[in-house]
């Protein structure tokens, strides 16, 4: 693994739900973990690739293997928000994740 090129910071990001004063359930988002990985958005043939696959794929994250990344998860970059489609454990070596993501635009 080249470590190298982890130069990205973010968060990921799980989601919580509470309870308000009226009875209501929200959802809001806590921190799970901040780590260094690497952020490709995805361009030409890897991206045509990736959306043989799912259509809603824009780039990957790599990173290193951290266990209780879910699906369910989202990623915070700066002021990006990056929600995670797929997991793949790569080798599954349990050394290195890439987790699938669409960029949520508002």
């Amino acid at each position: 693994m080249d470590i190298g090129k982890f130069n990205h910071r973010i968060t990921i990001e799980k989601p919580t739900t509470n309870q308000d004063a009226a009875g209501g359930i929200t959802q809001t988002w806590a921190a799970f973990a901040t780590v260094w990985a690497s952020i490709e958005p995805l361009a030409g043939h890897r991206l045509f690739q990736s959306k043989q696959v799912n259509a809603d794929v824009t780039g990957v994250i790599n990173m290193r293997y951290l266990a209780g990344v879910e699906p369910n998860m989202r990623v915070k970059y700066g002021s990006r928000i990056l929600t995670i489609i797929s997991i793949i454990n790569t080798k599954e070596h349990n050394i290195e994740l890439q987790l699938l993501y669409k960029e949520a635009l508002d």
